[in-house]
């Protein structure tokens, strides 16, 4: 709410007014209320949001998976539970390099 507030209060220096397609909110007392509880439900809906993707890359992680993106030159890796080595450290990372040793002549566009 305090974001609202502050862009609002920079907007209205700035004689910028905001305007809703979907929802008519009016200047008056009624609008203003209509408007800080479009603000609150965004505001919720963000630290909601934020708690749910935490969530889904802790799981994600403990299950062996990658919860985010491989960096450049590298690939994901996916196995399946039946041919995962405990024993072996390649199976342990969710990315490998892009490059096999032994071929130095490719072009980074192949990469």
């Amino acid at each position: 709410m305090e974001d609202h507030v502050a862009i609002k209060a920079i907007f209205k220096k700035e004689n910028v007014s905001f305007v809703s397609v979907v929802e008519v909110i009016e200047d008056s007392a009624s609008g203003q209320f209509l408007e800080g509880i479009l603000a609150l439900m965004t505001q919720y809906y963000s630290a909601n949001l934020a708690i749910e993707v935490k969530r889904a890359c802790s799981k994600k992680a403990k299950s062996g998976g990658c919860p985010y993106k491989a960096p450049v030159g590298y690939k994901h890796v996916r196995e399946s539970q039946d041919s995962k080595s405990a024993s072996s450290k390649e199976s342990k990372t969710c990315f490998r390099p892009k490059t096999q040793p032994g071929i130095e002549n490719e072009s980074t566009r192949t990469i």
